[in-house]
C-alpha cells in the first residue's frame, strides 16, 4: 500500500473525511465492529478539540501509510504544541484505543507540527497456521540434527534444548496460578451484586455447570476405549466413600499460600471461588479489593500473552528434544484425539439443538441458521467475545428470548458455558496419559474429571489461557511435562472449533433457560418446531 498524505481543512466537511480515512484504516486492522466504532469516534473528539484550540481554517495532513506490513495513520496540525489527550479525562484517549486489538496510538510535537498516530502490529498468522509452521519448522531441524554426531546431539540436549524447555515452563508454572485465581475471582466479582443473580441468574447457572458435566461424562466415555491407561489400575477401592471424600475435602486449602507454594491447582480455584463470592457479598465495602483484583488480573494476563508469544517456539524445541531422545513417534501420531475431539464437539452439539428445537418448539432448521453467524464468527476469531452482539441479537430478535434475560444470559455465558473447552481438555489428558504409558486408578479419573470441569469455567479468556491451564493440568494429573508441546499444538489446531462450539451450545442453554421460566416468544419463532 502506497503511502496516502491530503491536506484537509478543520472544518465540518474536512473532519468527516478525516474520520472515513480512519474508519477505512481501522477496517484494514481486522477489529470488531464495537472497537472499531470507539476507536473513530474518539480520533474525531481529537480533531474537534484541535479545531477548536487553533480555529475551523486551521489545515491538517491526514496521513496513511503501510510499512513492511504494519498500517500507521498520522494527522499532522501546524501550530503550537497541544496534546488533546490532555483535554478532560486524560486517560480516556489512549485507554480507548489501547483495548483495542493492539492499536498503539500515540503524541508527538515535531518541527512545529502536532502529530497524533495510530499503530498496529502487523496482522498476525492464525493460529493453526503458527502450529503447521512451528511443527514443520521442528521437524526439519530435528531431521537435519539427526546427522550429527550422537555426542553433539546429547550436549545440544542437555546443555541448551533442555534448559530452554525447563525455564518456559518454570515461568508458566508462575503465572498460571495467579493467573487462573484472579481470572476467575474477577469473573465472580463481575456479576455485580448477589441480588443481580436471583432465581433465573442461578437457574442459568446451574444449567451451564451440568452441560459442561455432560460434556465431560461423553468425552470420558469416548476416550476410555481408545486411550486406555496401561496397567488399568481399575480395581474396585476398599473404601470408595472415604477416597471421594479425601478429593472433596482436598479441594479446601488449609491456608491462602499453601494452594501456590504446591501448585495445588483445585485448592487454588475454590480458594478463587471463596475470595470472589465474599467479595460480591461485601458489596461497596470492598470496592477497593475489587478494583485491585482486577488490576492484577489485567496485569497477570498481559505477562501471560507475552509468554505465550514463545509458544511456537516451545513447539520447535520439543519437537527436536523428542526427535533426538526417540519418543517423538507416538505423541505425534495425534490424528486420534483429533478425530474423537472433534466427533464428540459435533455429537454434544447436535443433541443440544435437537433437545432445544423439541423443548422450545423451535424449528431445528431455524435454530442452526440463527446460531450460524455467532458460530461461524467465534469459529473465525477464535473468541467468543466477537460473536457477542450477534448473540444478543439472534437470542432477543430471532429467537424470542426477554430482553433482560439474554443481556445477563449471554455474558454469563461466555464465562460458564464451555463444554467444547471440557471435551477437549479431557480428551487431550487422556490421550497424554495414554502416549506416555501411565497407569491410571479410579481415582485418577474421577481427579481428571473434576479438574477438567473446573477447568473448563476457570481458563481465562485470553491468549494462553488454555495453555496455562494445560500446564497446570499436567502437573496435577502426574503426566511428564514433555506432553506440553504437543498438547499446545492440539489446542492450537482445535481452539477454533471450540470457541465455535460454545457459542452454540450457549445460545441453547439461554433459550432454554428462558423457556422454563416463561421469558420466551414463542411467537417469534417462524417454524413453529417443524
Amino acid at each position: 500500500m502506497a503511502t496516502q498524505v491530503k491536506t484537509i481543512v478543520l472544518d465540518a466537511e474536512g473532519i468527516d473525511y478525516a474520520s472515513e480515512a480512519v474508519a477505512e484504516f481501522l477496517a484494514g486492522t481486522r477489529l470488531d465492529h464495537r472497537s472499531a466504532l470507539s476507536a473513530r469516534l474518539t480520533i474525531e473528539n481529537a480533531l474537534l478539540s484541535l479545531r477548536d484550540h487553533f480555529g475551523e481554517d486551521t489545515k491538517a495532513q491526514v496521513i496513511v501509510s503501510n510499512r513492511l506490513g504494519k498500517p500507521r495513520l498520522l494527522i499532522r496540525v501546524r501550530g503550537s504544541r497541544f496534546d488533546p489527550r490532555e483535554q478532560g479525562d486524560e486517560t480516556d484517549w489512549e485507554r480507548t484505543l489501547m483495548q483495542t486489538a493492539g492499536l498503539r496510538p500515540s503524541y508527538a510535537y515535531n518541527g512545529g507540527y502536532n502529530i497524533i498516530g495510530i499503530s498496529c502490529p502487523r496482522p498476525p498468522l492464525g493460529s493453526t497456521a503458527l502450529a503447521t509452521v512451528a511443527i514443520i519448522t521442528g521437524a526439519v531441524l530435528a531431521r537435519a540434527g539427526l546427522y550429527l554426531p550422537e555426542t553433539t546431539r546429547t550436549m545440544l540436549l542437555d546443555g541448551l534444548v533442555n534448559p530452554v524447555f525447563d525455564t518456559y515452563v518454570g515461568m508458566l508454572s508462575g503465572v498460571a496460578g495467579p493467573m487462573v485465581f484472579l481470572s476467575v475471582a474477577c469473573g465472580i466479582c463481575g456479576i455485580g451484586d448477589m441480588a443481580a443473580l436471583g432465581r433465573s441468574g442461578k437457574a442459568l447457572i446451574g444449567r451451564h455447570m451440568v452441560t459442561n458435566l455432560l460434556a465431560v461424562v461423553l468425552a470420558f466415555a469416548a476416550a476410555l476405549p481408545l486411550f486406555h491407561l496401561r496397567g488399568d489400575e481399575v480395581a474396585l477401592l476398599s473404601n470408595p466413600i472415604l477416597s471421594i471424600s479425601s478429593i472433596v475435602l482436598g479441594l479446601f486449602p488449609t491456608n491462602l499460600f499453601q494452594p501456590f507454594i504446591e501448585g495445588n491447582t483445585l485448592q487454588i480455584i475454590m480458594l478463587s471461588v471463596v475470595v470472589g463470592i465474599a467479595v460480591l457479598s461485601l458489596g461497596d465495602l470492598a470496592e477497593g479489593v475489587r478494583e485491585a483484583l482486577n488490576q492484577l488480573n489485567m496485569l497477570v494476563q498481559f505477562l501471560m500473552e507475552q509468554l505465550c508469544r514463545l509458544l511456537p517456539m516451545l513447539i520447535v524445541v520439543m519437537s527436536i528434544s523428542q526427535t533426538w531422545s526417540g519418543t517423538l513417534g507416538a505423541l505425534f501420531q495425534s490424528w486420534l484425539p483429533i478425530l474423537v475431539t472433534g466427533l464428540v464437539m459435533v455429537v454434544f452439539l447436535a443433541a443440544q439443538f435437537l433437545f432445544t428445537s423439541a423443548s422450545c418448539g423451535i424449528g431445528f432448521r431455524e435454530l442452526i441458521t440463527t446460531c450460524f453467524p455467532s458460530m461461524a464468527t467465534a469459529f473465525i476469531t477464535a473468541s467468543p467475545s466477537a460473536a457477542f452482539g450477534t448473540m444478543l441479537t439472534a437470542c432477543r430478535d430471532y429467537l424470542g428470548v426477554d430482553h433482560e434475560q439474554s443481556s445477563f444470559g449471554v455474558p454469563l455465558g461466555m464465562v460458564l458455558c464451555k463444554p467444547m473447552t471440557a471435551i477437549l481438555l479431557t480428551v487431550v489428558m487422556m490421550y497424554s496419559a495414554h502416549a506416555y504409558g501411565m497407569g491410571g486408578s479410579v481415582l485418577w479419573y474421577v481427579q481428571l474429571a473434576i479438574s477438567c470441569l473446573l477447568y473448563a469455567v476457570a481458563v481465562p479468556p485470553v491468549p494462553g489461557g488454555m495453555l496455562a491451564c494445560y500446564g497446570m493440568l499436567l502437573a496435577s494429573l502426574g503426566i511428564p511435562m514433555d506432553a506440553l508441546a504437543v498438547v499446545a499444538a492440539l489446542d492450537l489446531l482445535l481452539d477454533n472449533c471450540c470457541s465455535g462450539g460454545n457459542v452454540g451450545s450457549q445460545i441453547t442453554q439461554i433459550v432454554l433457560a428462558a423457556d422454563s421460566l416463561g421469558a420466551l416468544d414463542h411467537s417469534a419463532h417462524a417454524d413453529g418446531g417443524e
